[in-house]
């Protein structure tokens, strides 16, 4: 189920806004992450496998 479905057009939008001003980074590998993270670039790394939650969603 999408975000949009569940919540509505103008909701999924208003979330969608509201986690780009976060100001969020994407980054691949995980030495890259762990070295920008111990060089204070941000405060906390979250990872997550696509494949993973795409084969969950199943």
């Amino acid at each position: 189920m999408g975000i949009i479905k569940a919540y509505g057009k103008e909701e999924a939008v208003d979330y969608f806004k509201a986690l780009a001003r976060q100001g969020l980074h994407l980054h691949k590998g995980r030495t890259l992450r762990a070295q920008l993270m111990a060089a204070g670039e941000f405060p906390a790394s979250v990872e997550q496998e696509v494949s993973k939650m795409v084969q969950n969603s199943r």
